[in-house]
């Protein structure tokens, strides 16, 4: 199994759960801090622990800077603070140094868990509105204790425990309901060594379990991140079939946002089983101009789903652009698809950072976005998403992220010019290269 696979997660992505969130009226509904996290958690392939946070652009000017565990919470009204901790987890972590940030980054989260509990204690969260107020507290909690964990705090998960604990069982819906989704994704999420025949047990219980009964809009939450969870076991066959079954559910559903999914479901199962298969791009560019999808045949392209309002994405960004420059001129080329709202957006980011490769974009009021045609076929609920596609149009990796991108590029095209060694001499001898020095 992959040896990223997050097996103890109990939410989705970030940008996933902020997709499905504006979808439902639920208690992740409030959880708009979860559309950009400068947390180093990819939607399709977990970030190991220590990953750098994103750290390509200041953060916003209107951004709270992120206080020290505990202090500087201020004193207000739950949404006041809801608010507060919004800024706080879309914050990146101030710091000239990787380790400065990291420590940042994690008192940022420990600041997140002490506003929440001031939410939960707050005599607004035991009145009308108290059942909302007490989820969203409680949905932030998880998302630092989350961050925390992937961090390396070894309490991360006891202190997650006792959360749940504290709250089971409740009698208000949005709480209940938020408990029953958390404990079914503990159900439903395979250990980080379960074999094909236990996760294959894992999909019948599924399939069982979900089948027999109306669909919760808490499900439909459950439903896919088992769905990614065995994306990320390294299982597309088996993901492919889950995703089909679920699609049918979701066609069912008796709410209406949760039956308008299930084109979505079947895209996933869509992408899912392509490694091994050629792969169809379509749209226009950025300028305008029709995309030619046969003009990159016989290069090795990796298509990119991603926005400039996405964390993630930007602190993938330096590593493409190293690849890039690295195997542009022996054969490799980007695509990027841009699952963005404003053109003026993305291309002012472009231009700021230097992008050279083709941008789809779409300027169809009801096609951008999450709508992106090529989102749409190809299910994509969260990015960044990456598909590597070899000389013969055949898909080879839906993964290649971070080093996972410069072992494929050197398996598909050869190793890095740095990677290479001694190189002969004009006497056919081998010397070892230097650095030139530079003139003057």
């Amino acid at each position: 199994m992959n040896s990223l696979h997050r097996h103890t997660s109990l939410a989705l992505s970030a940008v996933a759960l902020f997709t499905l969130a504006a979808l439902f009226a639920a208690p992740f509904a409030t959880l708009l801090w979860a559309a950009d996290p400068p947390a180093p958690a990819p939607a399709e392939a977990p970030a190991p622990k220590g990953a750098p946070p994103a750290k390509d652009e200041a953060p916003p000017k209107d951004a709270a800077t992120p206080p020290a565990a505990g202090g500087n919470i201020p004193d207000g009204t739950p949404e006041q603070l809801i608010e507060f901790i919004r800024k706080t987890m879309s914050q990146r972590p101030a710091g000239t140094s990787r380790e400065e940030m990291m420590a940042n980054y994690r008192e940022a989260q420990k600041t997140v868990l002490a506003a929440a509990e001031k939410i939960i204690a707050h005599k607004d969260a035991q009145g009308k509105d108290g059942d909302r107020l007490t989820a969203t507290a409680i949905s932030a909690e998880l998302r630092a204790l989350d961050m925390l964990e992937r961090l390396g705090d070894e309490t991360a998960a006891k202190q997650r425990k006792e959360l749940l604990a504290r709250f089971q069982p409740d009698q208000r819906p949005m709480v209940a309901g938020l408990i029953e989704q958390l404990a079914l994704q503990t159900r439903f999420t395979p250990a980080p060594d379960a074999d094909p025949a236990a996760i294959r047990a894992m999909i019948a219980d599924a399939k069982q379990y979900f089948g027999g009964k109306p669909l919760k809009d808490n499900h439909v939450m459950v439903l896919i991140q088992l769905g990614q969870e065995l994306e990320q076991a390294g299982t597309p066959a088996e993901a492919a079939d889950y995703y089909q079954f679920v699609g049918k559910l979701l066609a069912k559903a008796e709410n209406p946002k949760a039956a308008a999914l299930a084109p979505k479901l079947e895209g996933m199962a869509r992408r899912v089983g392509l490694v091994g298969k050629q792969m169809d791009l379509f749209g226009k560019q950025l300028d305008g101009k029709e995309f030619n999808w046969a003009a990159y045949k016989g290069k090795v392209v990796l298509v990119d789903f991603w926005a400039t309002w996405c964390g993630p994405c930007r602190a993938e960004l330096p590593n493409v652009l190293r690849n890039y420059k690295e195997y542009h001129d022996r054969g490799f080329d980007v695509i990027g698809i841009s699952l963005d709202d404003n053109k003026e957006a993305v291309e002012d980011f472009i231009k700021k950072q230097n992008i050279p490769w083709t941008m789809l974009y779409s300027d169809d009021p009801k096609a951008t976005g999450w709508e992106h045609p090529l989102a749409a076929h190809y299910g994509i609920m969260g990015i960044p998403a990456v598909i590597l596609v070899d000389r013969d149009g055949k898909v080879v990796s839906l993964n290649a992220r971070g080093p996972e991108l410069g072992k494929q590029l050197a398996k598909l095209i050869g190793p890095a010019k740095g990677a290479e060694g001694e190189k002969p001499d004009a006497n056919g001898e081998k010397k070892e290269d230097k650095p030139v020095a530079p003139k003057g």
